[in-house]
């Protein structure tokens, strides 16, 4: 290696030393800076070494073809190894107090938010707590509302508005996705509330095949279709099954489904069905001749 860039080396190391050694000592001495912790290793101490680090390098690029004078001289293998070493020390120390920062601010981020849940816990169960779900349901945070209105039910498991509650927490799960949480919530409402079964056996069999769950949803749909209370009703769960059958069979069963459809429904007089079955078959016929 040349004299000149074996200088150099030597010049950078203990420039670096210096530096490192200087401003590490200084985070030791300067007392508290984060008024949070009362901690002396600062994230603003630590960018002032981050940007004493790059000035360094700066210079010393700057100095990269510049000569040593004639008195300076080559320094022994050994004392440069060790130079080196203890440099390495120091910037692993400054790694390891970046890092320790970090786990400390993430540690009271993690302290914050589980004090804010525990006061929003404390909203909830109040005895207006459903009025502050209801509104964050209105205002589209849909999973934060409906546990809202969850945790405000365990609270007050007797109040009179309970099974209404609980549809609305159901369809806040169902409206951000949350099905598989909407479906135990349904079936809780079924479980407690029997009396609209026909009706809830008809949601449950919606959720149901949102979850590609088609087994489930065409037995739960044929339960519904039996406890319908009137022609209406019957029809409009007969037209969805058929829409199940064509997505689980084909295009085929989901014909005969449809044209079953569209004849029930004419003999009852429910025009608007009729014609919608009637055009589904329609447009599965045409599929059908063209791939024969």
């Amino acid at each position: 290696m040349s004299k000149p860039l074996l200088g150099l080396l030597l010049a950078a190391v203990v420039i670096g030393n210096t530096v490192t050694c200087l401003l590490v000592l200084s985070l030791r001495d300067e007392g508290p800076h984060d008024s949070t912790f009362g901690d002396p290793v600062s994230s603003a101490a630590i960018e002032r070494l981050r940007a004493e680090i790059e000035a360094l390098s700066r210079t010393l690029n700057g100095r990269e073809k510049t000569t040593l004078t004639p008195t300076t001289g080559a320094p022994r293998a050994q004392e440069s190894t060790a130079q080196v070493k203890r440099l390495d020390e120091l910037l692993e120390r400054l790694t390891g107090l970046e890092q320790a920062l970090a786990r400390r601010y993430e540690a009271k981020d993690t302290a914050d938010a589980i004090e804010l849940r525990e006061r929003r816990e404390e909203l909830f169960r109040a005895d207006d707590g459903y009025v502050l779900a209801e509104g964050l349901l209105s205002e589209k945070k849909h999973v934060l509302g409906a546990l809202g209105l969850l945790s405000f039910l365990d609270a007050h498991p007797d109040h009179p508005d309970s099974q209404d509650l609980m549809r609305r927490a159901r369809d806040g799960f169902r409206d951000s996705g949350y099905l598989d949480r909407a479906l135990r919530l349904q079936e809780r409402i079924m479980e407690q509330f029997p009396e609209h079964r026909g009706t809830d056996f008809h949601i449950l069999a919606k959720l149901e095949r949102r979850m590609k769950d088609l087994d489930a949803a065409l037995l739960h749909i044929d339960e519904s279709v039996r406890l319908a209370a009137n022609d209406d009703e019957r029809m409009k769960r007969l037209y969805y099954r058929a829409e199940i059958v064509h997505q689980k069979k084909g295009e085929r069963a989901g014909l005969d489904a449809y044209r079953d459809v569209e004849r029930r429904a004419a003999a009852v007089g429910m025009g608007p069905i009729c014609h919608g079955a009637r055009k589904r078959a329609d447009r599965i016929e045409e599929r059908l001749r063209r791939v024969k």
